[in-house]
């Protein structure tokens, strides 16, 4: 209900959007965010101002498909992705996209465990397969259900802090079908530069609210967070001041 006026003008593929909300509801903090990245997956640009809430810049993104864009440039590859770790939900997603399914993947969700890019994940190593025909790995279901069927795959995992927060995907590069050691140093690279760019993006999309010296707000955050017993007296404390400033 929020951001339904502003959906619609995405959805029509409006050039730019200046959006401007003003709450302290937390519940409603994931709404803009959402927006933002409904905008972004159809290359509409917002400009948004928001109080007491946080909505992610795309502008780390942007960079996270210049990485890919690059990737595929490198390599003459059909495809380049990036995908970020939903711990949370399990799932893999698509963050970034070059190539074959650059239109129709980017937002899109896999379960954690799915295929090479799974593997690699939970490995926290880099794979690369020159004929994934023959890999038990390859989930040829989930490629043809993208409307494209790879040759060869190479994945890198994505890893901050010790931990993998997602893949970088290479698919059916052009020089040949293996990958050597030069090239695995060069995806190597770049993979450590999609990881620090990627922590930025999970950073700021799992930050919370930045703390507002608003007394008001203040104080509503202090009656929501106290017991019962608080909350009633702290409520009849407002009442008793909204019966003076009337």
């Amino acid at each position: 209900m929020l951001v339904r006026g502003p959906r619609w003008a995405i959805d029509e593929r409006f050039d730019l959007i200046n959006l401007s909300l003003s709450t302290t509801e937390r519940r409603v903090a994931a709404e803009p965010r959402e927006l933002a990245d409904h905008a972004y997956f159809r290359k509409v640009s917002i400009v948004a101002s928001a109080h007491n809430m946080r909505i992610e810049s795309s502008v780390q993104r942007r960079l996270l498909q210049s990485i890919v864009e690059l990737g595929r440039a490198v390599f003459g590859a059909g495809a380049c992705s990036i995908m970020s770790h939903d711990a949370q939900n399990r799932e893999l997603l698509f963050e970034a996209v070059a190539g074959e399914g650059a239109n129709t993947l980017v937002g899109r969700r896999l379960p954690a465990t799915t295929g090479l890019a799974g593997w690699a994940l939970a490995s926290e190593e880099p794979i690369s397969v020159a004929d994934v025909s023959h890999d038990p790995r390859f989930a040829r279901d989930v490629a043809e259900s993208t409307g494209f069927v790879p040759s060869t795959i190479t994945v890198f995992p994505l890893l901050a802090d010790g931990r993998a927060i997602g893949v970088l995907n290479l698919l059916d590069q052009a020089a040949s079908p293996s990958i050597g050691i030069a090239e695995m140093r060069v995806l190597g690279t770049l993979a450590e530069h999609a990881a620090a760019i990627l922590a930025l993006v999970l950073s700021a999309r799992l930050a919370p609210d930045e703390e507002s010296s608003d007394t008001l707000v203040g104080l509503r955050r202090a009656i929501d967070e106290a017991d019962e017993t608080d909350r009633r007296a702290l409520l009849a404390i407002v009442a008793g001041l909204s019966e003076l400033t009337r």
